[in-house]
């Protein structure tokens, strides 16, 4: 807007407002821009995290399912490393330790 002022007084000095302004603006965009980028990466590493599929312990018989999929009475398996993908209740473990470094990262 104040180019167009500028430009519409032809015969005004030069707008060193609009000088000033133009950077600002550009510089807030980009910055934008970023932070969209890094929000979309974040977003995207968080759903690669997450559990798609779980292997569990349906009708006497191991299954592979989407995590989707699972239902109150399923047996899930988990083995080191894996995300768990619901609320679950322990059954059976062997060599179970309880890390609460790993808790004191998530709070």
């Amino acid at each position: 807007m104040s180019v167009l002022t500028w430009y519409y007084e032809s015969n005004a000095p030069l707008s060193y407002e609009a000088i000033a302004i133009f950077p600002i603006v550009l510089l807030n965009a980009v910055m934008g821009f970023a932070q969209e980028e890094r929000a979309e990466a974040a977003v995207a590493a968080l759903r690669a995290m997450s559990a798609d599929t779980v292997t569990l312990i349906r009708d006497d018989g191991r299954r592979r399912v989407s995590a989707a999929e699972l239902v109150p009475g399923d047996i899930v398996l988990i083995d080191a490393g894996d995300a768990i993908p619901a609320d679950a209740r322990l059954v059976e473990s062997i060599s179970l330790q309880y890390s609460t470094k790993w808790v004191e990262q998530r709070i």
